[in-house]
């Protein structure tokens, strides 16, 4: 009962308090560029998720919002179906309280939603203004220019022209 109130009162302190030392390691990393190796199934893409959430949130224990306003935040990955089903259930399963829907919004932190086709999204949009956009590496590197994201997110490894894209955040 006592671990089903904690995730009530808030999914995503709930997580982070139990993250592995790596974990939470990587996220108090001040560093501008934070490589976080492991083998399946070991956190990798939880821990980007989180990093991701934290940030939107600007509850992240070392990394601040632009002094601009709220940040855009890249997640990259080989594919949108990709981001779907493996990314996706983190980012629902921390930033939604109990009872609220993705489909229902606004929620507490969701603001809205753009999808690519139905459970393949393309942006999320915080109630606080920050803003993620899903990048998908097989749309080539023309996706990857032009904008200036406060936080990039690579998770899984990118091949062809999209291995040479430098981005300046």
């Amino acid at each position: 009962v006592a671990e089903w109130e904690g995730r009530a009162s808030d999914p995503l302190a709930y997580m982070v308090a139990r993250l592995t030392p790596t974990q939470a390691q990587a996220l108090r990393d001040t560093n501008p560029t934070v490589v976080i190796e492991g083998g399946n199934q070991s956190g990798k893409s939880l821990t980007a998720a989180l990093d991701c959430c934290l940030f939107a949130l600007n509850r992240h224990p070392a990394r601040s919002w632009p002094e601009d306003g709220p940040p855009q935040i890249w997640y990259s990955t080989a594919t949108y179906d990709l981001f779907a089903e493996a990314h996706w259930p983190h980012f629902l399963r921390h930033l939604l309280y109990p009872g609220e829907s993705i489909h229902v919004l606004p929620t507490r932190r969701i603001e809205g939603v753009a999808w690519m086709r139905p459970g393949v999204p393309k942006a999320l949009r915080f109630c606080n203004g920050a803003e993620m956009l899903v990048k998908s590496y097989d749309q080539g590197e023309g996706l990857f220019q032009a904008a200036r994201p406060a936080l990039v997110v690579v998770d899984e490894e990118c091949g062809g022209s999209c291995s040479r894209i430098r981005i300046n955040a």
